[in-house]
């Protein structure tokens, strides 16, 4: 399949991410449309946690759309964007490894585009934090306001800060430019601050902005000092649209209801949409959520718990989550049950006759009676959880948590065909001659069911954590531990005698009879990732492997201007939950963060070093070493003349330390060789080496941007810079280098109620030793109009994407000595040289009018043109969708 007809993720990553509130992903695909998606979900977690959060992706105007919860106000934003397609792809952003290699974007302190600032009374002002109409927790209150003397003849001491009518100046840090206040211990409230300049008897207002501080416990930024029974939303949309020549299209109808008391919060919600196949998890959801005090929290039908990170993070539950809070939230009590997976049939076809030959003659070499699926029919299993937990301890000061979670297939809820008894005549035998099943039955050897077929799992995880705050969270620890058992098939049932037997050993029956006993909690057989069995001197005994074992502990220190936190972590190779699909396994190591701020508050930096193992049980050859290094620092000045400036550069080098060897390749092929490996000096036998690997990889990124008034518009530019560049050495074909530059601008016309938007984006990559090389260039122009005092809208967009590759095909040079493979070494083949240039244009409109203040019609289309030249030529079938959605707020 040509490179361009393959559907890709496009995503432009910002250089940094604002703390303190939820963050929005946008992505988009090329070579297909919305509708060609099955599933689109953005994994994503925050200063090195050890879990990805699962966020699904909604289709806003054509493109895909994830929002984060609230960011913590500092650190590290990492994630990475999974899609999969209905005709089965997997499809991944980054490409390679997305969960050792996510994006990257540094948490700074949110800044509004237009900041409250301003100059009175002989000053330039500028609220840093927090801004107007703004939240913040009560653990990170802080009043910061930049103050710029205008006049030689004032400072920054005359003026004065005012909270709720309070004077708290002398409580105040105030340096030549700067005031700051920090409480010491606030209350969750609505607050106004104001900042006064005294002259002898002149006072005047320089701000007056207010703001709200909540508790750290809350789980809504809105009050809850008022009743709000009811309010919610009714979303109507249908889309029709075209991708590759084949028509898709959909309904869909969303109901969201949520209200409020001082006592009670409640949310209903649900989803049906044509989209529903039995053949798929559902696509229909609904939900609801209640919580009485924070005391008595409840959950139903399609929810996303979350309990111990490694145990249930990110996963989708049909069911309950039920919550407990008692003694003034210091025994807490957590409850989860439900289907991970629901019951989707298998779809067998008949049994059929497979002749296997040698090369391209008719040589038959064997044959084999072969039962596949038909129309990608493989089944899943009822996939059922229960999981709980009980805690001591007030989260904000010192906690204690059990956790334990059961996840088990039903082994009935489809059929499975394993061998030739579980194939019924009538159903799958049909396409064979008598003579043919005869011969089966004779034969049953020769029967072989498709190996992709589905095995019902079974998986107990249990684990404890601890957390604790001292100093009023100047100090803070957590730690997790846990242990997994997985069965990767339980239908064999319990562990025999006569299959250790077959094994040549000998188990005492009261081993046995201990498993069989406690099979209602975890069925023990022979298709255990690790069986906790050990073999010695032909006798088994029972004991616990290292491998299914993990644990994290974290621990932060925030003083004297420093955030410093310390990470430890290990991941045993077999430690699986299957209720956290997001956990990498086999990975030990220790991560240090450093956050503080330099020159009066206005330059952050962000120091960071990481080093991680693998091969934590020895089952693999070699051991690879990573480790990284960090600086990441921001400017935001204190004047909106200057521009706002940040730069991140890391070093990350990784190896296994193994040489390549190869006695029998010339020594200036050695780096290409196909095969390392090294003559044993006492056998004279060639001994097979595990594959080298020693690189480094520098990159940095850095932004500038800027707000300006220029031509009757306020303008916000930015201009983006990345730079990757990895060295390898030992492998001559796996440098890669990859220079990109994005420019961007949004203007807000005074004159004209218009806002428009332009970028330009070009990248170009070498990989392979310079075998291949990828330019991209993108241009893209858009607008939005208002009318009608803004209750219309119109947008429209115009995106050019243009790509240049040059691709020679890495052959294998056989150095002269075809009958000898051990000094073979890899080539460019010039013969395989080829150019190819894809050329995408994309135009996309949308209307939307929202009327009697509460409904609201939107329309949104787009078009999609591909062109291709060189070694491919034509076109691509236009892709266009046309869609309608109707919403009412009541």
């Amino acid at each position: 399949m040509p490179a361009w007809s393959q559907v890709r993720i496009s995503h432009s990553a910002p250089a940094s991410a604002d703390g303190g509130r939820p963050f929005t992903i946008r992505f988009q695909l090329f070579g297909g449309t919305p509708d060609a998606v099955l599933d689109a979900a953005v994994f994503y977690r925050t200063n090195g946690s050890l879990t990805y959060r699962r966020l699904q992706a909604a289709v806003r105007d054509g493109q895909f759309e994830a929002v984060t919860d609230a960011l913590p106000a500092a650190g590290e934003l990492e994630y990475y964007i999974a899609v999969e397609t209905r005709a089965g792809e997997q499809i991944t952003l980054p490409e390679s490894n997305p969960a050792d290699r996510p994006f990257r974007l540094t948490l700074t302190e949110f800044r509004e585009a237009a900041p409250l600032e301003g100059i009175a009374a002989k000053f330039e002002y500028r609220v840093m934090a927090p801004l107007a109409d703004t939240r913040m927790i009560e653990d990170d209150a802080l009043i910061a306001v930049a103050l710029f003397p205008q006049d030689s003849t004032v400072t920054v001491d005359s003026v004065r800060l005012y909270m709720n009518g309070l004077d708290v100046t002398e409580l105040a840090d105030i340096s030549p430019y700067l005031l700051t206040y920090v409480p010491e211990t606030p209350t969750p409230g609505r607050y106004t601050a104001e900042v006064v300049f005294r002259n002898g008897a002149f006072s005047e207002t320089l701000v007056s902005w207010s703001f709200e501080i909540v508790s750290v416990e809350s789980r809504y930024a809105r009050a809850q000092s008022r009743a709000d029974w009811a309010r919610g939303d009714v979303e109507l949309t249908s889309r029709t649209q075209s991708t590759g020549g084949r028509d898709f299209g959909f309904s869909r109808g969303a109901i969201t209801m949520q209200g409020q008391t001082p006592w009670v919060r409640y949310r209903l919600n649900g989803l049906l949409t044509t989209q529903e196949d039995p053949r798929l998890q559902p696509q229909n959801r609904f939900g609801a959520y209640l919580n009485v005090k924070d005391v008595f929290i409840l959950e139903g039908g399609h929810v996303y718990p979350t309990l111990n990170p490694l145990l249930l993070a990110g996963r989708r539950v049909y069911g309950v989550n039920a919550e407990l809070r008692t003694l003034w939230k210091n025994l807490n009590f957590q409850i989860v049950s439900g289907e991970l997976n629901r019951r989707v049939p298998t779809l067998y076809e008949q049994v059929a006759l497979r002749l296997d030959t040698l090369d391209a003659a008719t040589n038959l070499v064997d044959s084999t009676y072969v039962l596949g699926f038909r129309d990608n029919g493989r089944g899943t299993h009822t996939r059922r959880i229960l999981a709980g937990r009980v805690s001591f301890g007030n989260a904000r000061y010192f906690q204690l948590g059990f956790n334990a979670l059961k996840v088990k297939d039903d082994v009935n809820s489809i059929i499975l065909v394993d061998s030739l008894r579980d194939v019924h005549a009538p159903a799958y035998l049909g396409g064979l001659s008598p003579a043919e099943r005869n011969f089966l039955d004779q034969n049953p050897t020769k029967f072989q069911a498709d190996r992709s077929n589905p095995t019902p799992q079974d998986n107990v995880v249990a684990g404890a954590d601890i957390a604790f705050n001292l100093f009023n969270n100047r100090i803070t620890f957590a730690g997790d531990l846990a242990a997994s058992l997985l069965n990767q098939n339980i239908a064999p049932g319990v562990l025999t005698q006569e299959y250790i037997s077959d094994l040549g050993f000998e188990v005492d029956q009261d081993i046995l009879d201990q498993l069989d006993k406690w099979a209602w909690l975890f069925i023990v057989n022979e298709n255990m990732s690790t069986l906790p069995i050990r073999f010695r001197d032909d006798e088994a005994e029972p004991y616990l492997p290292i491998g299914i074992l993990a644990g994290q502990s974290r621990m932060g220190v925030n003083a004297f201007g420093h955030n410093l936190t310390a990470q430890y972590r290990w991941i045993g190779p077999e430690f699986i939950s299957l209720a956290n699909n997001g956990l990498r396994r086999d990975v030990a190591g220790y991560t240090v963060n450093d956050r503080f701020r330099l020159i009066g508050g206005t330059v952050y930096v962000n120091l960071g070093y990481e080093y991680l193992w693998d091969n934590l049980a020895r089952q693999l050859d070699a051991r690879t070493h990573t480790s990284t290094m960090s600086l990441g620092t921001s400017w935001y000045p204190v004047s909106v003349r200057l521009p706002r400036v940040s730069l991140n550069v890391r070093l990350q080098e990784r190896s296994n330390r193994v040489a390549m060897e190869n006695p029998f390749v010339d020594p200036a092929y050695l780096g290409a060789a196909v095969r390392n490996l090294r003559v044993n000096p006492s056998t004279n036998l060639e001994e097979t080496l595990p594959t080298p690997r020693d690189n480094k990889t520098w990159q940095w990124s850095g932004a500038i941007s800027k707000a300006f008034d220029w031509m009757g518009g306020n303008h916000d530019a930015v201009i983006n810079l990345t730079d990757i560049r990895t060295n390898d050495q030992v492998f001559d074909y796996g440098d890669f280098s990859s220079r990109s530059i994005v420019f961007g601008t949004v203007t807000q016309w005074y004159d004209l109620p218009l806002r428009t938007q332009v970028s330009y984006s070009l990248t170009r990559s070498t990989s392979q030793g310079g075998t291949l090389n990828l330019d991209l260039t993108g241009l893209v122009l858009g607008g939005t109009y208002y009318l009608l005092e803004d209750q219309l809208s119109l947008t429209g967009e115009l995106s050019f994407i243009g790509s240049d590759s040059r691709l020679t095909d890495l052959g294998i040079s056989d150095a002269g000595t075809p009958d000898a493979p051990f000094d073979d070494y890899y080539e460019p083949d010039p013969a395989t040289t080829r150019n190819e240039e894809a050329l995408s244009y994309i135009g996309s409109f949308g209307a939307e009018y929202r009327f009697l203040e509460k409904h609201t019609i939107s329309l949104s289309a787009s078009l999609t043109n591909i062109t291709l030249r060189g070694a491919s030529t034509g076109s691509v079938p236009n892709d266009h969708f046309l869609q309608a959605r109707y919403q009412f707020l009541f």
